[in-house]
């Protein structure tokens, strides 16, 4: 029991401690990052704004975000609205 659990969670908190590592390493490594203002960000960042606006879109005439005024979930909401409290 309490020795596999401890060891369990040891082993857990060294892999995440070593994804850090490998992440700081591979930012610190980048021999060109791209800075906020270069083409390549902006166009990922219209990319993404334009999906996103895309969904909302089509999410708000379609009525698939949340079906207003009931209880029951609906569309791509999944959770119940009196259930969003229980853990």
């Amino acid at each position: 029991g309490v020795h596999f659990v401890s060891l369990v969670l040891v082993i857990v908190y060294l892999g995440g401690m070593l994804v850090m590592f490998v992440y700081s390493v591979s930012l610190a490594a980048d021999p060109y990052p791209k800075a906020w203002r270069s083409w390549g960000v902006v166009g990922y960042g219209l990319g993404i704004g334009l999906v996103m606006m895309v969904g909302l879109v089509l999410g708000g005439v379609l009525g698939l975000l949340a079906d207003e005024g009931t209880v029951n979930s609906g569309g791509l909401l999944l959770v119940r609205s009196d259930f969003s409290g229980v853990a």
